[in-house]
């Protein structure tokens, strides 16, 4: 069942703490994940076997050319191999979308529940009893009903019907989800609490496990004791780099912090040296970010060449960690960027940046959404303005010329001023292209 909107006025709000379970709660859910796996490789089965069968038939009957072998990579540059990756991966969308759309009837498999299916064949009633069914002749151990419930919704909601399900792997640890029940609770110190324990000030709820003692930080917690704030049923528990962490969602007051009333517009240009540009020449820098960003390359390489394969995986772990820290510094510097734009200027505009301007492969790609998030939590959608990125860069923000080369940026230098061959105007190349935004933004915007 899908949980209702919040209350006019409030807003969901996801609350991730770290949870410090004991040793008998690490090992139940563990032994939860073998189960979790082969119950969901079973779920994708039952749509990828007919569908296997549905293909076979129309190459068979001369309806679709036979299936598309996969190129070889081996000894191509990097750049013509990525480039092959792609074409194949959108090759094969576009084949599986022609499968659903042939007129082929074949043999689904039957639903869980309802009129002819499988729960009623072996004389069951619920959906999670069809599923432990199938664990307990594999020799697994069956699971609760509200995790397996949960299991079942995320896999018909995650993607769309011509989307290849992911299968699971071994060493893939899936996220352990309950939707109902009591989800979070303040917690008292017990005798039998370990040191871990002794500093959490929370605890969550998770069916067939109990209760596990989390930590929330001061400034979620007063979300958690603010009056009218509400928590939603149900949380997840992820095991994640050597670490376990609890998620719920809490229902909380939406407050929109007012702007200086003045109508000032600003634009921001988001990029990779620096994280963020206004057009009043205000940047949030990167450079710790670019440093990391090069050291982790050399140190994944390094892993690489270790012949122990523990070794490998333990160094690994650590650099994936490293990441983790990584990407809360830049929640952090996000959210006070926001914090300072919101109190200085009325309408804010961010280029909107599908990854193209940073590179398709830049691990920053994220940051832009976490300014516009932060931005959108404290100003709300009527002060925050997403424009196009079209030709931001290339286009002089004085007189308006179009002219790629002289915008273009100079790679491998510091100094990115560039002159406008047509009205003599210089300036950094992301502040010109903030000025950009704030221009298109100003025009889109009603006149006072």
């Amino acid at each position: 069942m899908k949980a209702p909107p919040p209350r006019p006025g409030y807003r969901d709000y996801g609350l991730v703490a770290a949870a410090y379970p004991t040793v008998g709660q690490q090992i139940a859910m563990s032994d939860m994940q073998p189960s979790l796996r082969a119950a969901w490789n079973w779920l994708c089965h039952r749509i990828e076997e007919p569908l296997a069968a549905k293909e076979a038939k129309a190459i068979r009957e001369g309806l679709m050319p036979p299936a598309i072998q996969r190129p070889d990579y081996s000894g191509l540059e990097p750049e013509v191999a990525k480039s092959l990756k792609e074409e194949y991966r959108q090759q094969c969308i576009e084949r599986r979308k022609k499968i659903f759309e042939l007129p082929i009837p074949v043999e689904w498999r039957p639903h869980l529940t309802g009129k002819d299916s499988e729960a009623e064949r072996l004389g069951l009633k619920h959906d999670y009893q069809v599923i432990n069914n199938y664990l307990s002749f594999k020799g697994l151990p069956e699971l609760p009903a509200a995790i397996l419930q949960s299991l079942v919704k995320n896999f018909i909601t995650k993607g769309s019907k011509t989307k290849r399900k992911k299968f699971r792997r071994a060493c893939d640890n899936m996220p352990i989800q309950v939707r109902s029940g009591e989800a979070l609770r303040l917690r008292q110190d017990k005798t039998t609490d370990r040191w871990a324990q002794r500093r959490c000030n929370a605890e969550v709820n998770l069916p067939g496990v109990g209760w596990i003692a989390v930590f929330i930080p001061r400034a979620q917690m007063n979300y958690l004791m603010t009056p009218g704030n509400t928590v939603r049923e149900g949380c997840t528990l992820t095991y994640e780099h050597g670490r376990w962490t609890a998620s719920v969602k809490i229902i909380r007051r939406d407050v929109m912090h007012a702007g200086p009333g003045d109508g000032s517009v600003v634009g921001i240009d988001p990029g990779l040296a620096s994280l963020a540009t206004t057009s009043e020449g205000e940047v949030l820098k990167n450079p710790r970010n670019l440093k990391y960003a090069a050291a982790r390359e050399l140190a994944l390489a390094i892993a690489d060449l270790n012949p122990n394969k523990e070794e490998k995986e333990a160094f690994r772990t650590s650099v994936f960690r490293q990441d983790a820290r990584q990407k809360r510094r830049v929640q952090t510097q996000c959210r006070q960027f926001a914090a300072m734009l919101s109190k200085k200027y009325d309408f804010i505009a961010v280029e909107a940046n599908s990854g193209i301007a940073l590179g398709v492969t830049s691990r920053y790609i994220g940051a832009t959404k976490t300014l516009l998030d932060c931005l959108i939590h404290r100003c709300g959608t009527n002060r925050v303005r997403e424009v196009e990125s079209y030709h931001n860069s290339q286009t002089c923000s004085q007189c308006g010329y179009h002219d790629k080369k002289t915008w273009e940026r100079k790679l491998g230098q510091r100094d990115q001023t560039c002159k406008c061959v047509s009205c003599g105007y210089t300036t950094d190349r992301d502040i010109n292209a903030a000025r950009n935004v704030k221009r298109r933004c100003a025009e889109l915007l009603p006149a006072p």
